[in-house]
């Protein structure tokens, strides 16, 4: 696969071999997969580095560097966050700094992906949910990237309620471009239609990133929201520096409170989940290390 880094130099060739963790298989194919992610996450340290922007390992990369040095065994992506400062520069600068086969996927640069974060890609590979394997946007392996915002706990429900119609739109907008959708997919996604998603986007980051609320002592990832009425808050203090942590063969920047962050994320995150539950990789997303997006059969699905 085309990389930047030597992957299997940094990473070792029993790296790439199928192997069992913590009771859990992982195929040399998902090996493949962690090692283009790994790579994607070198090359976005050097543009974080070249123009000083913070970064942190999220959510279950936190988890997986802490818990386990490296990858959760049943995880299939590597997530980072970003202050929204950071991010936005990020998102500005990174389009001239990638050249071929990375890429920057946001609205600005493939115009019919919404999806409210934003995404590095390797186009050598392929990674798609299924639901838009119909949409003609970069579905190469993914580095997912998410900024980090400042919120306000009287007002944080409230925007998290217009930001889910607005992340609405703009999934149903991606949906109804596909002319085989079910009749209850077709008459849920028609109640969020939108003739604007860019607007939509766009809407979600501004409601987001309040200028009025910065320096709060209270920090969000509000651009995802998964759980409506429970929006997930942190501490802006825990997110004052990073600090390094191993990750694999590599050294990754995680946030200063990462106890905090993870013990108020999962609880007593140490903890495995039952052996039945160690199963993360999604049925519903098209994963193939091997054969670039560009080339990838979706009609045979």
């Amino acid at each position: 696969m085309e990389m930047k880094h030597d992957m299997r130099a940094i990473l070792g060739e029993d790296f790439f071999k199928e192997e069992v963790r913590c009771d859990y298989k992982i195929s040399a194919a998902q090996k493949m997969v962690w090692a283009m992610q790994l790579d994607l996450y070198l090359v976005f340290k050097e543009i974080c580095n070249k123009y000083n922007l913070r970064h942190f390992f999220f959510y279950g990369s936190m988890l997986g560097a802490v818990r386990h040095n490296g990858f959760i065994p049943w995880d299939d992506d590597v997530d980072v966050a970003m202050p929204r400062k950071d991010f936005n520069t990020f998102l500005r600068v990174a389009p001239k700094e990638l050249k071929e086969p990375y890429a920057l996927q946001s609205p600005y640069t493939y115009p019919n992906c919404f999806m409210s974060n934003i995404t590095m890609r390797n186009s050598m590979g392929t990674f798609t949910a299924k639901a838009f394997k119909h949409l003609d946007y970069n579905k190469g392996i993914p580095l997912d990237i998410f900024p980090l915002d400042y919120c306000r706990l009287d007002t944080i429900l409230e925007d998290r309620l217009k930001i889910h119609d607005h992340i609405m739109r703009c999934s149903s907008w991606m949906k109804l471009q596909n002319s085989h959708l079910s009749g209850e997919q077709l008459e849920k996604s028609l109640k969020y239609k939108t003739d604007n998603p860019l607007h939509d986007w766009e809407e979600i980051h501004r409601i987001i990133s309040n200028p009025s609320y910065e320096n709060s002592e209270y920090m969000t990832m509000g651009v995802i929201v998964i759980n409506l009425m429970h929006p997930p808050v942190f501490k802006s203090k825990w997110f004052e520096k990073a600090v390094p942590h191993k990750f694999e063969s590599l050294e990754v920047d995680i946030p200063i409170g990462w106890d905090e962050f993870l013990t108020e994320r999962y609880g007593n995150y140490m903890e495995f989940p039952p052996v039945p539950k160690r199963g993360a990789i999604n049925d519903a997303i098209i994963v193939d290390p091997y054969t670039p997006y560009k080339e990838y059969d979706f009609d045979k699905l």
